[in-house]
């Protein structure tokens, strides 16, 4: 039963947050039937391929209450169920790398600018950028012969950082100079030349300047590396 709440939460999410057309109420009730989970109105929804988004949205709903599921809200639970079944189908090949990324994206939104979606907008402004002037702004290794390969990457490398139990991990950084990842400092810095200090993020524990952010891409593999190196998951994934 968990697994088929799931299932209907998604597609109400996708109705949601992916704009996806109503009729995906539909194909999910004739899956669920197909596979010997029936209700009268469930029956009824499989049904109403030519009707509209109001009556399939009605019958959705009521065959929730059938199955004794309640009717999902729209919150920060729904947004997460969403975008890591959204990853998981674009790394499985269920669904096109730029069709995932189109959804992604609208998640900024819904999620009032979360910072953890923030990595597919830039992608997807990369893309457009690559696409019209051949350059990019937040992604250098992105080219016009992976742009699939780099979508598929940025999900998986979204996927495992959702899954590790350090949920900070994006306010982290790496230092360059002893390796140790932290929560940098933001202080002044006082020398020889400037008495009064330069103000900036330092290392807490060297205080070094030369630091790895995780909003690069490059500075998130590198942080959930080091993280995974304390806590090692069973998950494999392929960075690009």
């Amino acid at each position: 039963m968990k697994d088929l709440k799931h299932r209907l939460y998604f597609t109400f999410a996708d109705k949601v947050f992916g704009n996806a057309d109503s009729k995906i109420f539909v194909e999910l009730a004739v899956e669920l039937i197909n596979e010997n989970i029936e209700t009268e109105n469930l029956i009824i929804l499989a049904g109403l391929d030519s009707s509209d988004s109001e009556e399939r949205e009605k019958y959705f709903k009521k065959s929730l209450n059938d199955l004794n599921i309640e009717f999902p809200e729209i919150n920060d639970d729904l947004i997460s169920l969403y975008a890591m079944q959204l990853a998981e189908n674009v790394i499985s090949s269920k669904l096109k790398p730029k069709d995932g990324l189109t959804k992604m994206s609208n998640l900024v939104f819904a999620s009032d600018f979360a910072s953890r979606f923030h990595p597919f907008i830039d992608l997807d402004e990369d893309i457009d950028y690559l696409i019209s002037s051949n350059s990019t702004i937040f992604n250098n290794g992105l080219k016009q012969e992976n742009i699939d390969d780099y979508i598929v990457n940025e999900f998986e490398l979204f996927l495992a950082i959702e899954k590790i139990e350090d949920k900070e991990i994006r306010t982290k950084a790496k230092c360059k100079n002893c390796g140790v990842v932290m929560n940098p400092e933001y202080k002044s810095k006082r020398s020889l030349f400037n008495p009064f200090g330069k103000k900036g993020f330092y290392c807490s524990k060297c205080k070094s300047s030369d630091l790895i952010y995780f909003n690069t891409r490059n500075g998130r593999k590198e942080l959930l590396e080091e993280i995974k190196k304390l806590t090692p998951t069973s998950s494999c994934f392929h960075w690009g």
